[in-house]
């Protein structure tokens, strides 16, 4: 299970939730009665996600005409076997499907169609990806600085922080990195918020012990999409009981549920002295149960109900920090991230020190003689190639940070441009540590004064020619490395016994077949055109990403007209305003 609490979590296993903040006081309903709201409430109806499946050509029902409720002051536990569609209820409740997915049916927040805007709501996936590098302090106070406005001093900003701290009770590991901890102390800090502050939490949970189960007020039971059981928590074990199932003592009540409804046992549940039954007819006889319960149509009736009083109104946090403030936060905490994460440049720094060193000793003062052209023009080609190949080493702790990003992105932290930046800024540093050093280290112990695979002019056309050796930076590298060692240099050889001089504009111009049109340091210029260049577009490319899931998902989720005036007529619906 992974809370959250101005997006910090800790790694716990087997639960998701979705938090729907608002700051109202804690409501107590009773069974009669709804009370108007305060805060935020969610209900959903007829709520069907269908795939495509591949092999059949068809479609797949993840979820199956669900329908349900959440209200402030109140836990609501959803549970169910793997691929029961927990995860999927969540992900469409948060407004997060995958773009290959079709919804529909009502989702409404206070009695509204309307997304969970910025600042009401938090969501933490499964998956939940953090920067471990960072400590519970680190990770709450940059995730403040993100999220709160500017017009709040840097001391709110971290005593906002701290007391989210206190309230998580996570005040005793301030100092240490994000780790894992028991489900029944994060369940139970979540509790108090739920009874303290009114908000509305949306659990899923695998498996809870006891004493978690006992601190959901709602329990929603899944099994292949369809809802086993929708009511008070502390009811479900009389509903099972009534249908023949009844929860043997002393036995943790959700392992009974589970095991009930769960397709993947092969043995069959026995059902008191009337003998077994297989688990799809005790799933299919409970589901049949349920639909015609008093507890179904009360449920019916809550939604309607909730949906009537609503009054649409959800607080909605309009200011954000700035870019600047972005910029500035997101660079610090990436700049950390990477200082602290080995794996990040720190392994390739000490490899390509190790590197330096032996080809500084294996090429050691080469000297100037026509025969060192060939060995330094080899080490040039080695250095580069191993220092373009060796890149790849950061790309797992890029993926993480990328992950960091998804998340951070779709809770309307901060911006793509931010990300980009801070991102440059952190890791420009380490670059230019891997670059300067070991470059220094084979410089001065060759003896250089500052290749191609295959000659340009050997270059198959058009394509390896044009454009890619114009376009490839490999061309700008190797030429301005050439120039800077061979220019204005002079280098003899032997012919017939008879010591003669060549140039080093020869060798540069007939041998290495280098452009002598421009100086070394317009290479150099070219190859930082394409470090720009090449972030601009990780930028354009991130950009195009979320623009295309984004028309993918308002493509396939647009309700046709005629599907609208049926949700209109539907008593238990509530108009789109």
């Amino acid at each position: 299970m992974e809370p959250s609490a101005y997006s910090v979590s800790l790694e716990i296993q087997n639960v998701q939730e979705v938090e729907i903040t608002s700051h109202g006081p804690a409501l107590c309903y009773h069974e009669e009665e709804v009370k108007p709201i305060s805060g935020v409430s969610l209900t959903w109806n007829d709520l069907w996600v269908t795939v495509a499946d591949g092999k059949s050509g068809g479609s797949r029902s993840i979820l199956q005409g669900v329908t349900g409720y959440a209200r402030p002051g109140e836990i609501l536990a959803i549970m169910g076997p793997s691929g029961s569609g927990k995860s999927t209820l969540l992900d469409a409740l948060a407004g997060r499907l995958d773009s290959k997915t079709r919804q529909s049916g009502d989702i409404l927040v206070n009695g509204f169609k309307k997304s969970l805007a910025y600042g009401t709501s938090a969501y933490v996936t499964q998956d939940e990806t953090l920067i471990t590098t960072l400590t519970v302090r680190e990770s709450v106070y940059y995730s403040a600085q993100l999220q709160l406005p500017d017009s709040m001093s840097k001391a709110e900003k971290k005593e906002r922080a701290e007391m989210t701290i206190r309230e998580m009770g996570l005040q005793d590991s301030m100092d240490t990195r994000i780790g894992g901890a028991a489900s029944y102390y994060v369940m139970s800090r979540i509790a108090r918020l739920d009874q303290h502050q009114g908000r509305t939490i949306v659990a899923s949970i695998h498996q809870p012990c006891s004493e978690v189960f006992e601190l959901f007020h709602n329990l929603c039971l899944l099994s292949s999409g369809r809802t086993v059981y929708f009511g008070d928590a502390n009811f479900a074990k009389e509903f099972f009981s009534s249908n023949g199932f009844p929860c043997p003592s002393f036995q943790n009540p959700s392992d009974h549920f589970l095991r009930t409804i769960n397709k993947d046992f092969d043995e069959d549940i026995e059902q008191g002295s009337s003998g077994r039954k297989p688990t799809e007819d005790v799933i299919n006889s409970l589901i049949d149960s349920y639909k015609s319960s008093t507890t179904f149509q009360e449920v019916n009736s809550r939604v309607a109900e909730i949906c009537k009083k609503g009054d649409g109104r959800l607080e909605k946090k309009t200011n954000h920090a700035s870019f600047s403030t972005q910029c500035f936060v997101l660079t610090r905490r990436s700049f950390i991230n990477m200082h602290r994460d080995l794996g990040y440049y720190w392994l390739r720094f000490a490899i390509y020190i190790a590197l330096s060193l032996g080809l500084g000793t294996l090429f050691y003062h080469v000297g100037s003689s026509y025969s060192s052209v060939e060995a330094k023009s080899s080490m040039l080609m080695f250095v580069v190639s191993f220092l373009t190949f060796m890149t790849i080493g950061g790309f797992p702790s890029f993926v993480e940070d990328m992950k960091v990003f998804e998340r951070e992105r779709l809770n309307g932290h901060y911006g793509t441009g931010a990300f980009v930046i801070a991102n440059t800024l952190s890791s420009t540093p380490y670059l230019l540590l891997l670059s300067v050093i070991p470059g220094a280290l084979a410089y001065y112990l060759t003896g250089l004064r500052g290749g191609f695979f295959r000659l340009p002019n050997d270059l198959p056309h058009p394509f390896w020619k044009y454009p890619l050796f114009y376009i490839g930076f490999h061309k700008y590298a190797y030429q301005g490395l050439f120039k800077n060692e061979f220019e204005g240099g002079e280098y003899v050889y032997n012919n017939g016994g008879v010591p003669k001089t060549v140039d080093g504009e020869y060798i540069l111009k007939a041998t290495w077949q280098v452009e002598m049109g421009y100086s070394k340091w317009i290479d150099l210029v070219i190859l930082f055109g394409m470090v720009v260049i090449s972030r601009v577009w990780f930028w354009v490319i991130v950009k195009i990403v979320e623009k295309v899931k984004s028309d993918i998902r308002g493509l396939l989720f647009g309700v046709p007209k005629k599907q609208r005036m049926q949700v209109m007529v539907n008593p238990l619906a509530t108009p789109s305003h």
